[in-house]
């Protein structure tokens, strides 16, 4: 064999060639990620080991054979008969066949057509003529029928890769439909839902003394169906805007005064609960990077977690204080209640969006468990992180801390 074999490719040892060739196969193989790009190969390696004077690699389709590379007479030929000759006996077969005297035209007389074949599945065909029959001795011959069924594999993998990623496009097309639907309907909600929380506040007030306790009881269960749908809302939109964020906040935001601002804004929630709320802030400025809106929410949803899960007459705390370690200074917030706890059991997903502890302790607190995950991710955002401690019936403190700004730290 390798005496035939150096007639063709002249001087130089012909193992050492024909093992460069395939080395320079599975290379191309291994890295291609397309179906054109494997056969691009195996028709160049394919005809580089044998010498062929034309040769074509295609696809089954129907009756014919579609040509996706080709060489020699083969060029400008789009697909041949399927059903004829030795390339129909292959399809019929699947199995390679020589032919040392089948001549196409004058200028060809032996041929090669060897199936590509995939968990017994014919894919397409490859297939090697030349006038000289010497360049294919039988050694050739078997040599190619490995070579065809480790492109066969490749060409397998590469369509189910291709498949993949046109399926994979498709979902991101959906989900990027499905996140622009959510987006639009949550901003469009925002605008009707405070039309009907400000009629019905006149309402109230309009009728207040008039009022029985049913009709207050309805009132008060509309008001916190709406204020449900308004922090639904809320954390949604937050969410999309952390997400769709490519750069790091870089304005200044003194989180102190976010910290009072919040306990202002959550003052009368947590009289109407029969809760008292208390601060602990220092009494100079912290200043992190960040937004200001996002940080806000991020300690709002906190407060609010606590009123919801901390019976009438309990206690809430928000401590805000300073903290350094070797590396640098720290914001520290934290809220801590005296309510009802969550059990060792239930921690591990409490960051998890739309997990709630369902414990019939918990079956009247409203919620759809995106708080604490709102949170989670806006203060990663910032570079931060969650601190979080509770015990069963013994309350709970949920925190952050967040880097503090460069000036801050000087």
């Amino acid at each position: 064999m390798e005496q035939k074999r150096l007639s063709h490719h002249g001087n130089g040892d012909t193992s050492f060639s024909m093992q460069m060739i395939m080395q320079d196969l599975d290379i191309a193989l291994s890295q291609a990620r397309s179906a054109e790009r494997v056969l691009s190969a195996a028709l160049n390696a394919a005809v580089r080991l044998s010498g062929a004077d034309a040769a074509f690699i295609g696809l089954i389709e129907g009756d014919t054979i579609v040509l996706k590379h080709t060489f020699g007479d083969y060029a400008n030929v789009p697909q041949v008969d399927a059903g004829s000759g030795v390339i129909g006996r292959v399809i019929r077969s699947q199995r390679a066949e020589y032919a040392a005297n089948a001549a196409r035209d004058a200028g060809s007389q032996a041929q090669m057509a060897l199936p590509l074949l995939s968990h017994e599945t014919l894919l397409g065909i490859l297939n090697l003529e030349t006038a000289d029959p010497e360049k294919f001795p039988p050694e050739l011959f078997e040599f190619m029928q490995f070579l065809t069924a480790r492109v066969a594999t490749a060409l397998d993998n590469a369509r189910l890769y291709e498949l993949s990623q046109a399926q994979l496009a498709e979902l991101r097309q959906l989900e990027q439909l499905k996140t622009d639907l959510i987006r639009v309907a949550t901003h469009d909600i925002r605008s009707p839902l405070s039309v009907v929380n400000s009629y019905l506040e006149i309402l109230a007030e309009d009728f207040a003394g008039a009022m029985t306790d049913e009709h207050r009881f309805m009132f008060d269960a509309m008001f916190t169906a709406i204020h449900r749908m308004q922090r639904m809302a809320t954390n949604i939109l937050t969410l999309d805007r952390v997400q769709s964020a490519h750069d790091k906040p870089e304005s200044i935001v003194y989180l102190d005064e976010l910290a009072r601002n919040a306990l202002r804004d959550i003052r009368d929630v947590a009289q109407r609960n029969g809760h008292t709320l208390h601060a602990s802030l220092p009494d100079g400025q912290l200043a992190v990077c960040g937004f200001e809106t996002e940080l806000h929410e991020a300690i709002d949803n906190l407060l609010s977690n606590a009123i919801k899960y901390t019976p009438e007459g309990g206690h809430i705390t928000l401590r805000l204080q300073r903290l350094a370690d070797a590396d640098r200074g720290w914001a520290v917030l934290e809220v801590e209640d005296d309510g009802i706890g969550i059990a060792q059991a239930d921690q591990a997903r409490l960051f998890q969006p739309f997990y709630r502890v369902k414990t019939r302790r918990t079956e009247g607190v409203d919620g759809i468990g995106l708080g604490l995950y709102v949170v989670k991710r806006l203060v990663e955002f910032h570079g931060g992180s969650i601190r979080f401690r509770s015990h069963d019936g013994q309350g709970s403190v949920f925190g952050f801390q967040l880097p503090l700004a460069k000036a801050e730290e000087e």
